[in-house]
């Protein structure tokens, strides 16, 4: 039977306190494991909330469990089925909210006790009208693993929007109820990723500086039962699964002890309950760890992939300085150099301003590094004499002067650490009119001519 509100009903619910959140939570026939979902929800650390259950035709016991629970705060719509994951009983239910921010939930998956806590911290600014936590998956066999999944990304906010890649459930959202009129209602003609469609739509319409990525776990992702091993979730849950034993070892919290019979959401929700604080700050501890391990395990991978790049950048320069392209060697080591404010790069690496500065990342600290300069290009002789001071780490090391026109100079020292920045900043007045043109007889070019590494 399709649930309705009288007018006068309508009018009851007006003047009732609107709650801090609205909680809409639909579901299709899995009143198996609805009531833990549910008591996550009762067991909030914040209790202001409304819990609006939306029935999407269901023919099993749903109804009962819903009625069962005696709390004013939870409302039941047991409606006919709608199209495809039932988009428009969503809408009907969204329209029914009284709650300043909407929160999402799935008759399958379970928050954790301060879910609403958290994510109602990121609304304190007025900015922001969609948040939602790290994603945490828990696998069939009862392992959790973090996926995190941050839209901060540009590539990865691309990749989201065509449907391409996403491992945050909605259950882990919460947006503004004014988001509906600013950018509409779930889109009920889709067949699929309403939710996706909608947190793009809110992101997009606030030129994606109006929402914000929690790196807490604050929920548990179940796997739903209608899945297979061809749609079976993100591509990082085969990653986890082959690393299965590696995350036990290190975070045997991970594996929830599975009850012969029962489903995975009830072996949690007993584990959770029995002691909420510590089981939650245990899995979040575990979570961190299994991040660890993650990066420990594809490290050294990426140096290699680093490496590799590394020298095939060394033998390009090399490359260029044999066949005369460039006036200077480059005579590289496997190690990272960025250059940072004050170079410019043409037909090699200038230095044009009054502070320059490299930064260095080795593997292991080396025995001694040599760099050379040399100037060239001026016509304005009265710059010269002038002092370069040279800085690392905020500790003056050397200071040499230029005289003439194609001075070299050769700075020599020994790191003490394995990733180090060196300052160069020059004592005298001289400020060029431009930098970085060609055969601008006003330009004053120091050029980086050599660096050595020797282990």
């Amino acid at each position: 039977m399709q649930h309705f509100y009288s007018p006068w009903r309508r009018v009851q619910l007006l003047f009732k306190r609107s709650p801090k959140f609205s909680v809409v939570l639909p579901t299709h026939n899995r009143s198996d494991v609805l009531p833990f979902a549910i008591e996550s929800v009762l067991s909030q650390t914040k209790q202001d909330f409304e819990l609006l259950v939306v029935g999407d035709g269901c023919t099993d016991h749903t109804a009962d469990v819903v009625k069962a629970y005696r709390d004013s705060r939870i409302r039941w719509f047991d409606l006919q089925k709608a199209p495809h994951f039932g988009y428009a009983n969503r809408n009907f239910a969204f329209h029914e909210c009284r709650g300043e921010l909407i929160a999402a939930m799935a008759h399958d998956d379970l928050w954790l006790p301060d879910h609403l806590e958290m994510l109602y911290s990121c609304f304190s600014d007025d900015k922001v009208e969609l948040a939602y936590s790290m994603p945490v998956w828990v696998l069939p066999d009862g392992l959790i693993v973090p996926t995190p999944f941050n839209l901060h990304d540009p590539k990865l906010f691309d990749e989201f929007l065509a449907l391409r890649r996403n491992s945050a459930a909605a259950v882990c959202f919460v947006h503004r109820r004014s988001c509906f009129i600013r950018y509409g209602y779930w889109d009920e003609n889709l067949t699929n990723n309403g939710d996706i469609e909608m947190w793009g739509r809110i992101i997009k319409g606030g030129d994606c500086k109006n929402f914000r990525y929690l790196r807490t776990p604050t929920t548990l992702h179940y796997r739903a039962n209608w899945r297979t091993a061809e749609n079976a979730g993100p591509v990082e849950l085969i990653s986890w699964q082959t690393r299965r034993a590696s995350l036990i070892r290190v975070a045997p919290q991970l594996q929830i002890e599975l009850i012969p019979g029962k489903s995975e959401q009830e072996a949690t929700w007993r584990a959770l309950k029995a002691d909420p604080t510590g089981w939650t700050s245990s899995i979040r501890e575990g979570l961190v760890r299994a991040l660890d391990l993650q990066f420990v395990e594809v490290e050294p991978q990426l140096q290699q992939l680093s490496l590799a790049l590394q020298y095939a950048e060394a033998e390009r320069w090399q490359a260029r300085a044999r066949h005369g392209l460039i006036g200077h060697d480059s005579s590289w080591l496997p190690y990272r150099l960025s250059f940072e404010r004050g170079f410019y790069q043409d037909e090699g690496w200038r230095w044009a301003e009054k502070e320059a500065s490299l930064q260095f990342i080795f593997f292991q600290i080396p025995q001694e590094v040599v760099i050379e300069w040399s100037i060239s290009g001026c016509q304005y002789h009265e710059m010269f004499p002038f002092s370069v001071k040279a800085i690392i780490n905020e500790q003056p090391i050397d200071t040499w002067q230029f005289t003439v026109t194609y001075h070299i100079h050769s700075l020599r020292f020994k790191p003490l650490e394995k990733e180090f920045r060196i300052r160069f900043i020059s004592e005298s007045s001289f400020n060029p009119a431009q930098i970085g043109i060609s055969f601008d007889d006003r330009e004053l070019a120091i050029m980086l001519t050599k660096i050595e590494v020797f282990q």
